[in-house]
């Protein structure tokens, strides 16, 4: 019976038999870190509107300016701490939090302060979470490897984005914030455990990651992207995937504050969105992105998707309505869970460790959450002199054809021999 499970895991995605337990493991992580944090996010995103639309972009500088203090911490831990209490101890830290904001809310539900606190923490940590789960991922993981797996680790992640935010639709009334809190906290006590099953078996193997510390100080991240054109190329890419998210995040804040006054009700919203997103995204990830990167390679998928967004703007300007921002917002999501995420990591597969965990760490977290900022104040400005909703989408369809044409450069550079790539 074992065996013909291998051997349909092994025709249906061309994994190895010697691969199949430690995929498995990694979407096993991968499915508790996105449920616990999808029972999060659609809570982070309910009390972002509370304070206020026109105040976000507040919210967003306050998270840049945390990410600043939170990255060198994190860089220095790479130097000194051996990668399986390095990895573990970024999730123990999320536990600890969690609890915290637990007990806070249970004191003080209505608090305006700590609903933004709570906002500022979880925007600050989950980038760093995730981006963490996938330096591990290119660590373990060969670029051949990554090509084959990814897709199915992703799809693993997706599971849980479905399991999380049809969590907090369905309880939220019943129990509650800060009980959610409780049950996301449970989800990363099994995401250290499991990192550290990879970790071990892994290295059972002679595939894992060295036990010693990577070299390099606390901001060798920062220089090694701004001297290294490959990862210049990605870091703008980066920054301009933000910008179109956070165009977008506006919008729909604008729009859903107006149509749902009820914090309860907006938390249900965001999270039957994130269902939505991640039963489309696990198909994809399952079925077809692989195909798509073996057949076509990375740079139609790194192109194509914000094509696809810079339409879906154009089509907000002629029927300016919550549904289109919504169905556009879906499909960056998906687009981006499905296969710019997949694809981002396998840029790193033949990279150093350095550039793996320090300078992926600085992309994902300060580049990313710094075109946060900035575009949130660009938005904000747009919107004090006078531009409405549909002239704020005529800037993210050009956003998107520019991110489109980084996206194609950036494919372009990754099919280069190594040492011209770097």
């Amino acid at each position: 019976m074992i065996h013909s499970k291998q051997g349909l895991l092994a025709r249906l995605f061309k994994i190895q038999s010697e691969e199949i337990v430690l995929c498995l493991l990694a979407a096993a992580m991968f499915f508790c870190l996105l449920s616990a944090y999808y029972i999060l996010r659609p809570i982070r995103d309910s009390l972002a509107i509370t304070g206020g639309v026109e105040n976000i972009h507040w919210l967003f500088t306050a998270t840049f300016l945390g990410i600043l203090v939170v990255l060198p911490i994190y860089g220095w831990a790479c130097s000194h701490i051996k990668r399986i209490w390095l990895i573990s101890g970024v999730y123990a830290s999320v536990i600890l939090a969690l609890l915290f904001f637990w007990y806070l809310f249970a004191l003080f539900p209505d608090d305006l302060w700590l609903a933004r606190a709570f906002y500022v923490w979880i925007s600050v940590i989950n980038l760093l979470m995730i981006s963490v789960f996938w330096s591990l991922m290119v660590d373990v993981f060969s670029k051949d490897q990554s090509h084959r797996i990814f897709g199915i680790i992703a799809a693993g992640g997706s599971l849980g984005g479905l399991v999380g935010p049809l969590l907090s639709a369905l309880l939220v009334e019943k129990i509650g914030h800060g009980y959610l809190l409780l049950i996301s906290a449970f989800g990363f006590l099994l995401v250290i455990l499991l990192s550290i099953l990879i970790l071990r078996f892994s290295q059972k193997l002679n595939k894992g990651i060295p036990t010693t510390t990577i070299t390099g100080h606390a901001f060798s991240g920062f220089s090694l992207v701004f001297k290294t054109p490959y990862l210049w190329a990605y870091a703008c890419f980066v920054l301009l995937m933000s910008a179109l998210s956070t165009f977008l995040y506006f919008q729909q804040a604008e729009l859903v504050s107006q149509a749902l006054p009820s914090p309860e009700q907006r938390t249900e919203l965001f999270a039957w969105i994130d269902f939505g997103v991640n039963s489309l995204a696990i198909f994809s990830q399952l079925l077809l992105t692989g195909n798509i990167v073996k057949r076509y390679g990375i740079t139609i998928i790194l192109g194509l998707v914000p094509l696809i967004l810079m339409v879906g703007f154009i089509s907000f300007v002629v029927y300016p309505q919550l549904t289109i921002v919504v169905t556009i917002i879906m499909i960056r999501r998906v687009g981006a869970y499905a296969f710019i995420r997949p694809c981002r990591e396998m840029l790193f597969t033949p990279l150093s460790r350095e550039m793996k965990y320090k300078a992926k760490s600085f992309i994902d977290t300060v580049v990313y959450r710094g075109g946060d900022a900035l575009s949130g104040w660009f938005y904000n400005v747009c919107i004090g002199l006078g531009l409405t909703l549909t002239g704020t989408a005529v800037i993210g369809a050009v956003l998107a054809l520019l991110c489109s044409a980084m996206g194609i450069k950036l494919g372009r550079i990754h099919d280069q021999p190594m040492n011209k790539r770097i």
